[in-house]
C-alpha cells in the first residue's frame, strides 16, 4: 500500500490533473504482486536511489522508499504516458 501511495502522489505531483491523467493497475503474475501506476506527465529515467534522504528534504523519499520495498522497479513511455511498474516477489515457504 505504502509503495502505491508513492508512486501515485508523485502522478499526482508530475501529472495534468486532468480527468484520466492517473491510473492504477495491480494483479497477481507467478509469486509477485505487480503495481503499474500511469500519468500523463513528462516522464523521468529511473535511477534507485540508495541514499537516505534528509528528513527536511522537500524531495526524494518517495522514490527511496519504493526502491526499499519492492524487488524491481522499471520505467517506460507508453503512448504519452510514464508507466512505473514496481514487483514485489512474495516469501514462500519452502
Amino acid at each position: 500500500m505504502l509503495t502505491v501511495s508513492e508512486l501515485c502522489t508523485n502522478a499526482v505531483r508530475f501529472g495534468s490533473g486532468a480527468p484520466g491523467s492517473l491510473s492504477v493497475h495491480a494483479w497477481a503474475e507467478d509469486d509477485a504482486l505487480v503495481v503499474e501506476v500511469s500519468d500523463d506527465g513528462r516522464g523521468f529515467e529511473w535511477q534507485p536511489v540508495d541514499d537516505v534522504p534528509e528528513p527536511d528534504a522537500d524531495e526524494g523519499r518517495g522514490l527511496f522508499l519504493v526502491n526499499t520495498l519492492v524487488d524491481t522497479v522499471d520505467v517506460q513511455r507508453r503512448d504519452d504516458r510514464t508507466v512505473v511498474r514496481a514487483v514485489k516477489r512474495a516469501v514462500l515457504p519452502s
